[in-house]
């Protein structure tokens, strides 16, 4: 694990020990973005339980804006996410590939129960993951 993934890992145990609420002014997207950047990490506690668990709640809970949302859907399918090192022999790139699909997945189910994304962005994902 990096120093980086480490620090992370910290960060995010404390988010979790204090009910999944950030303290003093620190940002829940500058956090989420930083989340996903890491979502691949071969660590299963911070990937799996940390990541993925403190994104799927914040996402739940109301912590991102629409717009944020909406930006944090576009990473989850882009080139560095979804279709990380596709057809390359790397099996660990299976791991930010299914975590940011399940990202993904989280949002559509936010959107499900109040619309915010665009009929296009709608599309653009369904295309996507076709």
């Amino acid at each position: 694990m990096t120093i980086k993934e480490n620090i992370l890992k910290e960060k995010l145990i404390e988010v979790e020990n204090n009910k999944y609420l950030l303290k003093n002014d620190e940002k829940y997207f500058s956090l989420g973005l930083e989340m996903m950047e890491n979502i691949g990490a071969l660590d299963t506690e911070l990937r799996d339980n940390l990541i993925y668990g403190t994104l799927s709640n914040w996402i739940l809970n109301n912590r991102f804006t629409f717009e944020q949302l909406e930006n944090l859907l576009n990473i989850g399918v882009d080139m560095s996410h979804l279709f990380y090192k596709l057809y390359e022999k790397d099996e660990d790139a299976v791991f930010k590939r299914t975590f940011s699909v399940l990202v993904v997945a989280v949002i559509i189910n936010k959107h499900r129960k109040k619309t915010f994304l665009s009929e296009k962005s709608l599309h653009e994902v369904k295309e996507w993951l076709q």
